[in-house]
């Protein structure tokens, strides 16, 4: 049985709902005080306070008949030069009057409308009732600015004007089978006994790199080496029982991303350690003659393996964003064919060996590449799709050089105009196994989220414009009982900016430093982290109890 949580004001949305509100269809009212000095009749100071009466009570009576409708007061205050003082301080007080009452109205407005709330679909098991019930912040509501109904400011805000400090990151490098590099950025606690692991000193942060060509020939299938010295594997350390935060971002993003970020920091402040995956050429220049691709899972699976390898006992939570959740939702659903080799290998040391990742969240994902492309191209052209494919001409100018030997990049960016260009020109030629007619079919997570056996969170907003929302896996949690969904009405693509409360008068359209989703997405870690260790005691003392059992049994008999 699946289960619904919507507490939201707005309607329930439904697939088909001709009723359910339009991201930029909002029942709305504007108060416009203007104020004119120019000649004109002369207006007394009764006639000014019997129109702004006038308004404000037309306003109220129609609002409470009919709030469904756009309703305006215009309230204009004039004033002649040849007004006597009395008239003008009069004019000044009725002016004041109307823009409080303009404040009022905007922050009613705010009060009512910008409420959000997260509509959770899951299976109705124990597991899933006990994890959503310590997830306040999920199942409470939330303010966004004023501003932030709209999605695409959601967006672009998130993408272009949150500023985030770039927090204390340490890299590490590894190289994968074919060569490649694997960038990996380290957030570390002073208290965190990972620097002993790789004999770092915490004083030496990492700042953003120059981009250069490695000079020193990778040896193929090597991932010990690394700009870390491991000499210090066997410390305290490698037994840490630490979370460890996995961090997947977007397209062409890396962690210097301000969502990655913001994401990072407050993983760090709550306690985890984080490190975030970086897709192959969005850190450093590539060592091969090979990008990122939508769902390429290799480089991610040598990086969970990496850290796994390090702290064996640390449980690895992945969080993923964009079109690293499709990454990693292709990832998690995979595991068991993906890891088979890797798993019967580990289980003859350790019989108790179980899959990489404790517990996956995705945020923003995009599950069908196919009809995302199709969407960006018919609704988007000139916008999103056209700035998409501009970042990813961008990132093959920039490996010009590294690829030299085996491409002619400038001679092949002349035909790349569009995202499905690079993809046809690039990404399928790279590699001859990719066939691009079903290119990004194959990519996509969609079918691979069926077989996801860990708990996992997915977070989506239904205004997001880079998602259509008839896309979103609506009906997933039905079909498997891990997965949980959660859609909020508001908050773009990758957004979900909310109000500050320290925000002053102006609270309602300051937005806060740290973002809803992050907040949400660590409180629902740690209930499931925290259910997962209580059913694992539980287990283990309905072991004990049967040992007991058994040793009572067998007693008499001997």
């Amino acid at each position: 049985m699946v289960s619904r949580l919507n507490g939201s004001p707005s309607p329930p949305i439904h697939d088909n709902d001709e009723e359910s509100p339009d991201m930029n269809q909002f029942n709305t009212f504007i108060i416009v005080c203007a104020p004119i000095v120019k000649q004109c009749p002369q207006w007394t100071a009764s006639e000014i306070s019997t129109g702004v009466s006038r308004g404000v009570l037309s306003f109220t009576e129609n609002y409470n008949r009919s709030p469904g409708r756009h309703h305006i007061i215009a309230c204009r205050i004039r004033t002649t030069a040849h007004m006597g003082l009395t008239s003008k301080i009069l004019g000044l007080a009725w002016t004041a009057t109307a823009l409080a009452a303009s404040y009022i109205g905007v922050t009613a407005y705010h009060e009512h409308w910008s409420k959000d709330k997260a509509d959770i679909i899951y299976e109705k098991t124990r597991r899933n009732q006990t994890i959503l019930e310590r997830c306040k912040t999920l199942l409470s509501e939330y303010a966004t600015p004023l501003w932030g109904m709209n999605s695409h400011l959601q967006t672009g805000y998130n993408s272009l004007f949150r500023n985030v400090q770039r927090p204390e990151y340490h890299r590490e490098r590894l190289y994968a089978s074919d060569g490649g590099l694997i960038v990996m950025d380290w957030l570390l606690a002073e208290e965190d006994d990972l620097p002993k692991l790789f004999g770092l000193n915490l004083s030496a942060g990492y700042s953003k790199p120059e981009i250069e060509v490695p000079t020193e020939e990778p040896r193929e299938g090597d991932m010990s080496r690394t700009d870390f010295s491991h000499q210090d594997a066997s410390s305290s350390s490698s037994t840490s029982e630490r979370p460890t935060v996995i961090i997947s971002p977007g397209i062409c993003n890396n962690s210097d991303a301000h969502y990655i970020r913001g994401f990072s920091a407050a993983a760090q402040k709550a306690g985890y350690r984080v490190v975030i995956f970086t897709p192959r050429g969005c850190a450093e220049l590539a060592t091969t003659v090979k990008l990122f691709t939508w769902g390429d899972t290799s480089d991610l699976e040598c990086a969970i393996h990496h850290v796994q390898e390090l702290f064996p006992r640390s449980p690895l939570l992945g969080v993923s964003f964009s079109l690293g959740a499709n990454l990693m939702g292709r990832y998690v659903g995979r595991q068991g064919k993906i890891d088979i080799d890797f798993c019967r290998e580990r289980e003859k040391r350790e019989p108790n060996y179980k899959q990489p990742l404790t517990l996956v969240v995705a945020v923003s994902l995009n599950a069908n590449g196919h009809e995302a492309i199709k969407h960006l191209k018919t609704r988007y052209p000139n916008t999103y799709y056209a700035f998409l494919s501009k970042k990813l001409v961008n990132l093959l100018e920039r490996h010009q050089e590294a690829f030299a030997k085996e491409l002619d990049v400038k001679e092949l960016v002349k035909s790349i105009r569009t995202v499905e260009d690079y993809d046809r020109e690039f990404s399928c030629k790279v590699d001859p196994s990719i066939a691009f007619e079903t290119y990004y079919l194959d990519q996509s997570c969609k079918d691979d989220l069926r077989n996801i056996t860990v708990p996992t969170l997915i977070l989506n907003a239904l205004d997001d414009p880079l998602v259509p929302s008839e896309t979103l896996p609506k009906d997933l949690p039905s079909i498997n009982h891990n997965v949980t969904l959660a859609l909020t009405n508001h908050g773009g693509h990758l957004g979900w900016a909310q109000t500050d409360s320290n925000g002053g008068p102006l609270s309602f359209l300051v937005p806060s430093e740290t973002h809803w989703h992050d907040i949400a997405i660590l409180e629902w870690i740690r209930a499931t982290l925290d259910v997962l260790r209580e059913e694992k005691e539980e287990k283990e003392e309905e072991e004990k109890e049967e040992e007991k059992e058994e040793q009572v049994t067998v007693a008499p008999d001997m």
